[in-house]
């Protein structure tokens, strides 16, 4: 039951449009999307070895662990992230006729490397195997700072995987209790047929 102190990749996801879809919809309907989605984004991140810790409404959170020395973690947490956007891009082409309210939906990505704490939290009743610390809320800012369509990542995480991604350097970002600006990366990716002209690179 006690926490482990080990480098860990998180990775965060967010449907940007979705809240004012699920206002205007039938429950059933809203039901059906998100079923889908979380579908094709926990195999996607599964695929690529990463563990789902939670869906928080229509979000994701995704941990990514050392496999052993020479894994790079958080290569496989963005490939898995570049898969995510991908199959978004796939739902979203299947429902162009038959759920054409789904057209605007962007998904946004942040992803952060570094020390946090491992284990089971909760309480005498329930126990969920989680990580918890300040590097956990560096990557959910770094999700939430996006506009959508796009794959951020920390300098920590570039620096595990810039010689294998291409990534454009951003502005940083004011993280809340830290001090220093948060430095942050725009990777580069491409999207199947038709939706390819949202292809990342840039904050927008």
């Amino acid at each position: 039951l006690q926490g482990q102190e080990k480098e860990i990749v998180i990775l965060f996801a967010d449907l940007r449009g979705f809240t004012g879809l699920a206002e205007n919809k039938l429950t059933y309907d809203v039901v059906f999307i998100l079923n889908r989605y979380f579908n094709a984004m926990g195999r996607a991140i599964e695929q690529h070895g990463g563990h789902v810790d939670k869906f928080i409404g229509d979000g994701v959170m995704a941990v990514f662990l050392p496999r052993g020395e020479g894994d790079n973690h958080a290569l496989r947490a963005v490939r898995a992230s570049i898969r995510m956007q991908q199959e978004l891009a796939r739902l979203k082409l299947r429902w162009r006729t038959t759920r054409p309210e789904v057209a605007n939906l962007l998904m946004r990505v942040g992803i952060n490397t570094g020390e946090m704490i491992a284990g089971n939290v909760g309480s005498e009743t329930r126990m969920d195997y989680t990580v918890i610390g300040d590097n956990v809320n560096v990557a959910s800012r770094i999700e939430s700072n996006g506009i959508g369509g796009q794959i951020h990542i920390s300098e920590a995480t570039y620096a595990e995987v810039g010689d294998s991604i291409q990534a454009v350097r951003l502005e940083p970002i004011q993280v809340k209790n830290r001090v220093r600006p948060v430095q942050i990366y725009s990777v580069v990716f491409t999207l199947p047929e038709s939706e390819s002209e949202s292809e990342s690179g840039s904050s927008g």
